[in-house]
Protein backbone atom coordinates (compact mmCIF):
# COMPACT_ATOMS: atom_id res chain seq x y z
CA UNK A 1 0.00 0.00 0.00
CA UNK A 2 2.82 2.46 0.82
CA UNK A 3 4.50 1.64 -2.47
CA UNK A 4 1.29 2.44 -4.39
CA UNK A 5 0.94 5.81 -2.60
CA UNK A 6 4.57 6.64 -3.35
CA UNK A 7 4.04 5.81 -7.02
CA UNK A 8 0.91 7.97 -7.04
CA UNK A 9 2.82 10.90 -5.51
CA UNK A 10 5.60 10.56 -8.07
CA UNK A 11 3.01 10.45 -10.86
CA UNK A 12 1.25 13.57 -9.53
CA UNK A 13 4.52 15.49 -9.13
CA UNK A 14 5.68 14.39 -12.60
CA UNK A 15 2.40 15.50 -14.15
CA UNK A 16 2.58 18.87 -12.36
CA UNK A 17 6.14 19.50 -13.58
CA UNK A 18 5.20 18.43 -17.13
CA UNK A 19 2.17 20.76 -17.03
CA UNK A 20 4.27 23.73 -15.90
CA UNK A 21 6.92 23.10 -18.55
CA UNK A 22 4.22 22.67 -21.23
CA UNK A 23 2.47 25.87 -20.15
CA UNK A 24 5.73 27.81 -20.33
CA UNK A 25 6.50 26.41 -23.78
CA UNK A 26 2.96 27.19 -24.95
CA UNK A 27 3.28 30.79 -23.80
CA UNK A 28 6.42 31.26 -25.90
CA UNK A 29 5.38 29.25 -28.94
CA UNK A 30 1.59 28.76 -29.03
CA UNK A 31 1.31 27.81 -32.71
CA UNK A 32 2.22 24.49 -34.30
CA UNK A 33 4.37 26.38 -36.81
CA UNK A 34 7.12 28.28 -34.94
CA UNK A 35 7.38 30.95 -37.68
CA UNK A 36 3.64 31.63 -37.36
CA UNK A 37 4.04 31.95 -33.57
CA UNK A 38 6.86 34.43 -33.97
CA UNK A 39 5.53 36.51 -36.85
CA UNK A 40 1.84 36.54 -35.84
CA UNK A 41 2.79 37.65 -32.32
CA UNK A 42 4.96 40.46 -33.73
CA UNK A 43 2.28 41.67 -36.15
CA UNK A 44 -0.52 41.48 -33.58
CA UNK A 45 1.63 43.30 -30.99
CA UNK A 46 2.34 46.06 -33.53
CA UNK A 47 -1.43 46.37 -34.01
CA UNK A 48 -1.90 46.62 -30.24
CA UNK A 49 -3.37 43.15 -29.78
CA UNK A 50 -2.15 39.83 -28.51
CA UNK A 51 -2.18 36.60 -30.48
CA UNK A 52 -5.22 34.43 -29.82
CA UNK A 53 -4.91 30.78 -30.62
CA UNK A 54 -2.87 27.66 -30.20
CA UNK A 55 -1.68 24.81 -32.40
CA UNK A 56 -3.88 25.41 -35.50
CA UNK A 57 -6.71 27.52 -34.03
CA UNK A 58 -7.41 31.23 -34.15
CA UNK A 59 -4.44 33.35 -35.17
CA UNK A 60 -2.33 30.17 -35.38
CA UNK A 61 -4.34 28.77 -38.30
CA UNK A 62 -1.88 28.69 -41.21
CA UNK A 63 -4.78 28.92 -43.68
CA UNK A 64 -5.34 32.52 -42.54
CA UNK A 65 -1.98 33.34 -44.08
CA UNK A 66 -2.35 31.43 -47.35
CA UNK A 67 -0.95 28.12 -46.04
CA UNK A 68 2.41 28.56 -47.82
CA UNK A 69 5.38 30.94 -47.73
CA UNK A 70 9.06 30.70 -48.56
CA UNK A 71 10.49 33.17 -46.04
CA UNK A 72 9.63 34.96 -42.82
CA UNK A 73 9.34 38.22 -44.76
CA UNK A 74 6.75 36.68 -47.08
CA UNK A 75 4.89 35.23 -44.07
CA UNK A 76 5.00 38.65 -42.37
CA UNK A 77 3.39 40.27 -45.43
CA UNK A 78 0.71 37.58 -45.54
CA UNK A 79 0.01 37.87 -41.79
CA UNK A 80 -0.30 41.66 -42.14
CA UNK A 81 -2.63 41.26 -45.12
CA UNK A 82 -4.82 38.71 -43.32
CA UNK A 83 -4.99 40.63 -40.04
CA UNK A 84 -5.83 43.83 -41.92
CA UNK A 85 -8.61 42.03 -43.83
CA UNK A 86 -10.06 40.62 -40.60
CA UNK A 87 -9.95 44.04 -38.89
CA UNK A 88 -11.58 45.71 -41.92
CA UNK A 89 -14.34 43.11 -41.77
CA UNK A 90 -14.81 43.75 -38.04
CA UNK A 91 -13.65 40.28 -37.02
CA UNK A 92 -11.09 39.19 -34.45
CA UNK A 93 -10.37 35.95 -32.65
CA UNK A 94 -10.74 36.07 -28.92
CA UNK A 95 -10.83 33.59 -26.11
CA UNK A 96 -13.46 34.31 -23.50
CA UNK A 97 -12.54 31.01 -21.85
CA UNK A 98 -8.81 31.33 -21.28
CA UNK A 99 -7.60 32.85 -24.53
CA UNK A 100 -7.94 29.72 -26.62
CA UNK A 101 -9.56 31.51 -29.56
CA UNK A 102 -12.72 29.45 -29.54
CA UNK A 103 -14.72 32.44 -30.66
CA UNK A 104 -14.67 35.27 -33.19
CA UNK A 105 -15.78 38.70 -32.05
CA UNK A 106 -17.88 40.36 -34.75
CA UNK A 107 -17.67 44.08 -33.98
CA UNK A 108 -19.67 45.06 -37.07
CA UNK A 109 -22.77 43.18 -35.90
CA UNK A 110 -21.98 43.09 -32.17
CA UNK A 111 -22.14 39.33 -31.81
CA UNK A 112 -20.00 36.32 -31.12
CA UNK A 113 -19.38 33.74 -33.81
CA UNK A 114 -17.92 30.38 -32.95
CA UNK A 115 -14.59 29.68 -34.60
CA UNK A 116 -15.72 26.17 -35.51
CA UNK A 117 -18.49 27.67 -37.64
CA UNK A 118 -16.06 29.67 -39.80
CA UNK A 119 -14.44 28.18 -42.87
CA UNK A 120 -10.81 29.19 -43.42
CA UNK A 121 -9.20 27.74 -46.52
CA UNK A 122 -9.05 27.86 -50.33
CA UNK A 123 -11.95 29.77 -51.88
CA UNK A 124 -12.69 26.70 -54.03
CA UNK A 125 -13.84 24.80 -50.93
CA UNK A 126 -15.74 27.63 -49.25
CA UNK A 127 -19.51 27.84 -48.90
CA UNK A 128 -21.01 29.95 -51.68
CA UNK A 129 -20.60 33.66 -51.06
CA UNK A 130 -23.95 35.31 -50.30
CA UNK A 131 -25.74 31.99 -49.78
CA UNK A 132 -28.02 31.52 -46.81
CA UNK A 133 -27.53 29.21 -43.87
CA UNK A 134 -30.73 29.31 -41.88
CA UNK A 135 -31.38 33.00 -41.24
CA UNK A 136 -27.74 34.00 -41.89
CA UNK A 137 -25.74 35.01 -44.96
CA UNK A 138 -22.27 33.81 -45.95
CA UNK A 139 -19.65 36.56 -46.10
CA UNK A 140 -16.17 36.06 -47.53
CA UNK A 141 -13.11 37.81 -46.16
CA UNK A 142 -10.30 37.68 -48.74
CA UNK A 143 -7.05 36.26 -47.36
CA UNK A 144 -3.63 35.79 -49.00
CA UNK A 145 -3.04 33.38 -51.90
CA UNK A 146 -6.69 32.82 -52.84
CA UNK A 147 -7.77 31.74 -49.36
CA UNK A 148 -10.89 33.08 -47.64
CA UNK A 149 -12.59 33.13 -44.30
CA UNK A 150 -16.28 32.42 -44.77
CA UNK A 151 -18.53 33.36 -41.86
CA UNK A 152 -22.30 33.41 -41.45
CA UNK A 153 -23.64 36.82 -40.41
CA UNK A 154 -27.20 37.93 -39.81
CA UNK A 155 -27.22 40.57 -42.60
CA UNK A 156 -26.33 40.21 -46.28
CA UNK A 157 -22.77 41.06 -47.35
CA UNK A 158 -22.21 44.76 -47.84
CA UNK A 159 -24.69 45.78 -45.17
CA UNK A 160 -24.24 46.84 -41.59
CA UNK A 161 -26.22 46.59 -38.40
CA UNK A 162 -28.11 49.53 -36.95
CA UNK A 163 -28.07 50.14 -33.18
CA UNK A 164 -31.36 48.22 -32.97
CA UNK A 165 -29.81 45.21 -34.73
CA UNK A 166 -31.68 45.73 -38.00
CA UNK A 167 -29.75 45.40 -41.27
CA UNK A 168 -29.01 48.62 -43.16
CA UNK A 169 -27.29 49.37 -46.44
CA UNK A 170 -27.44 47.29 -49.63
CA UNK A 171 -31.14 48.03 -50.04
CA UNK A 172 -32.17 47.68 -46.40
Amino acid sequence: MRFEKAVQRVAVVSFAVFSLVSAAAFADDPCRDPWVSEVAKQVKNQMGYQIMGYHETGDCNINLYGHDWSSKDQLRQQVQQAQSALRSAGLEYYGPYGGNANAIKDTRFNETLYAGDAYVGPSSGAPARGSRVGNRYIWWIQLPRGYVMAVARHCPEGSASSPTGACKGSGF
